[in-house]
């Protein structure tokens, strides 16, 4: 295999004038054989189920617009649902309370083992939670700790899969069952061993699989943390029993532990030395590795730089940034095909941001960002790509003498285009851990770029570089990715800036600097232009008072599978729960859209929301913030209908007019009802966009297209009041 080559440069400052020293570095020109290539959400988040309602809110029209913000600039940089775990020690050994109103009933602790009791709002706020922000998917935890209760497990993972649909990515049965011993949640058992919990998880399971919805509902474990070998578990029996089952192989694990409040084992300077990045990493890999050859997708399904809430002076650090950001790519060259950074209640050392009091109003303001939320934006841009996963290749960059370990570099290769066997890297990750000054770095003309959209060889001739900088690695203030800053309103502040550097292909090449400390992104390929800031709210630090999650300036579709309208979904005829913001129907899906009559087939409620999903038109030459129906001219209830269901025989292609009109059903309002046969009308919010409609085409049943502006005034009245009907029962 032919290798490229990066010549390194690095600069110190020192009281003396700086002395420069020379480094090579290799990478292979092709993606070398058994790389796993990882899509551009591998990198999410984990919830702590016990403190949830105290950073989302109590329901799902209370979640806080910072958060919002906080999670959209995340999900603006990927083209696939954002990734989020819920779970933890506290939902293990917790209590699902179908009844239960309050989302949480309990106390915080931090060990996590005081039991809580929890209800099902707090699945419909983390749906409304992911819809909000473009989509979202999540891993959600099961309880194995009380094994004789297998009831209350299967009755959580029943509401779930039906409130989640095909939001859920896995249910995670068990949390770190190998302390389960030495916690004292086993009373009477010496030793909870390997076998016990095999027994134990194929219990449970069997109660799950008993339910029909969920006989093919995909599953992940072991979920093991720290003292159980995962070779031995897997080859004794996990591995041969649950395999079919299984989606994903979830380990989970932290470099050391502030459990009992004593002074943790490493100090910063651990976590800023690559090879113990590297050493970490290799942490149960002979298990990991049997899991690969078995076919499954492995995931570090929490982790984060200490245990138990972090440490002070270390996880809220910007060395604990770049650690976080050095570790999760180089699980990802080691196969892991997901990782997940854990997260907790307010006040937390290692959070990703912290709202300002446990009162949360929607609208506070002073969120305080914390130093590793910043790994979230620069591991998923540089990974983000619209044309399939990258594959991570740590091509062990050599340090200078004078900084031993303080150098990470990654070799990212884009998913190989048809016409190209293997492709070479079309970016690169580098991380200067040293704190004296920048590292520079130079391409010249031996180094080979591609344009992954076409598959054509180019020499480099410019590259662009985004930085994440600050000013030490102790710091978490005034961090910066690409120029911008984040406020306490989650929002993304100050312009993007990038660096473009020319003339790379010459003979002498071009030099880019690495700050230090301080990490890069190097785009031979260019950023994807696709990626924006998310939409955010705006006022005095970061939050506008007027806003709710209802008023944001986007909010995306809602994430939905067509598949189970024709019978494709793994789930064909299985009972789903819609569910947006506090309307709430309950439907049956269809393998077909044929005859409306039939009891099986889905009413104009569910029609409403699938198809107002789809863009909808307006000829009006003023369009307003809003429009209600109560005062729409029949044109416009025509031009409505039109692009929900086609045109009619007699319409023409001029009047397919221009404007249009997104609507989605969680934004649906009522007025006052005044009478028993009037409906609460919905207001719609009207926008331009330059969206070509989707036109969907039905049959003639009752509830189909309406031919008429008078029919398609009774049709819509019709389905506003079955709404209107479903949320008074909601």
């Amino acid at each position: 295999m032919s290798r490229g080559f990066l010549l390194f440069t690095l600069v110190s400052f020192l009281v003396t004038p700086y002395v420069t020293a020379q480094v090579n570095l290799t990478y292979p020109s092709n993606v070398p054989d058994g790389v796993v290539y990882v899509d551009d959400n591998y990198f999410g988040i984990s919830w702590e189920l016990q403190v949830v309602n105290l950073i989302m809110g109590n329901s799902p029209d209370a979640i806080p617009v910072p958060l919002q913000n906080y999670l959209k600039n995340v999900r603006a940089r990927m083209s696939n649902p954002l990734r989020m775990r819920i779970g933890g020690n506290s939902l293990d050994n917790s209590y699902y309370v179908p009844t239960q109103v309050p989302m949480i009933n309990g106390t915080v602790d931090n060990v996590n083992y005081t039991p809580i009791t929890y209800g099902p709002i707090f699945l419909d706020t983390i749906v409304r939670l992911g819809d909000i922000i473009g989509g979202s998917q999540w891993d959600v935890g099961l309880g194995l700790i009380h094994v004789a209760d297998g009831n209350n497990t299967v009755n959580l993972a029943v509401t779930a899969a039906q409130k989640l649909g095909n939001r859920l990515d896995a249910f995670l049965l068990g949390n770190e069952p190998d302390l389960y011993s030495s916690h004292g949640l086993r009373p009477g058992q010496a030793n909870y061993t390997v076998q016990n919990y095999i027994d134990d998880y194929a219990n449970i399971l069997g109660q799950i699989h008993s339910i029909p919805e969920l006989v093919n509902v995909p599953m992940g474990g072991p979920t093991i943390c720290c003292f159980w070998d995962l070779y031995t578990l897997l080859t004794n029996g996990y591995l041969g029993a649950f395999r079919a089952y299984l989606k994903y192989l979830t380990i989970q694990h932290y470099p050391q532990n502030n459990c009992f409040n004593t002074t943790p084992t490493f100090d910063l300077g651990y976590f800023t030395n690559h090879a113990n990045v590297v050493g970490l990493s290799t942490w149960n890999i002979q298990g990991v590795q049997v899991a690969q050859q078995a076919g499954l997708n492995v995931s570090m399904s929490e982790f984060n730089s200490v245990s138990c809430g972090g440490y002070p002076g270390v996880s809220n650090t910007f060395g604990a940034l770049l650690w976080t950001i050095d570790y999760v790519l180089q699980l990802a060259s080691l196969g892991y095909t997901s990782a997940y950074i854990h997260t907790r209640e307010p006040g937390v050392t290692y959070n990703l941001f912290d709202p300002p009091a446990a009162n949360l109003d929607q609208n506070t303001p002073g969120w305080t960002t914390g130093a590793p939320y910043h790994s979230l934006l620069f591991v998923t841009e540089a990974l983000h790509s619209a044309a399939g996963g990258m594959a991570v290749v740590d091509v062990q960059a050599p340090s200078p003498t004078t900084a031993a370990n303080s150098v990470a570099a990654y070799a990212l290769y884009p998913t190989p285009n048809p016409s190209i066997a293997r492709m070479p890297p079309t970016r690169f990750v580098i991380i200067n851990y040293a704190a004296n000054g920048p590292l520079n770095f130079t391409f010249n003309q031996n180094n080979t770029g591609v344009y992954p959209t076409t598959g054509g060889i180019m020499s480099i001739g410019t590259v662009t570089v985004k930085q994440l900088t600050a000013a030490s690695l102790t710091t978490n203030a005034n961090i910066t990715w690409a120029g911008q800053v984040v406020d306490g309103g989650g929002n993304m502040q100050g312009a993007v800036t990038n660096t473009t550097v020319t003339g790379c292909g010459g003979a002498t090449g071009c030099t880019i600097s690495v700050p230090g400390p301080g990490a890069v992104v190097v785009y031979l390929d260019g950023p994807d232009s696709s990626i924006s800031n998310a939409p955010s709210t705006a006022g005095p630090n970061g939050a506008d008072p007027s806003a709710s999650e209802t008023s944001t300036d986007e909010v995306p579709a809602a994430s939905f599978d067509p598949g189970y309208l024709n019978g494709k979904a793994r789930h064909r005829n299985a009972k789903w729960m819609i569910s947006q913001s506090s309307f709430t129907a309950l439907t049956t899906m269809p393998s077909t859209l044929d005859n409306f009559d039939d009891p099986q087939q889905p009413d104009s409620l569910f029609l409403l929301a699938f198809t107002s999903r789809l863009p909808l038109q307006t000829y009006s030459q003023n369009p307003s913030a809003r429009s209600s129906l109560s005062s729409m001219e029949s044109t416009e209830l025509e031009d409505r209908r039109y692009s929900l269901f086609g045109p009619d025989a007699d319409e023409t292609p001029a009047q397919t007019g221009q404007s249009i009109l997104p609507v989605w059903p969680e934004e649906l309002q009522y007025a006052e009802e005044t009478s028993s046969a009037s409906p609460r009308r919905p207001v719609l919010p009207e926008l331009r966009l330059p969206v070509t409609p989707v036109h969907a085409k039905f049959g003639e049943a009752e509830d189909t297209a309406p031919q008429s502006p008078t029919r398609a005034k009774i049709w819509i009245t019709k389905t506003a009041r079955k709404i209107f009907l479903a949320r008074k029962v909601v």
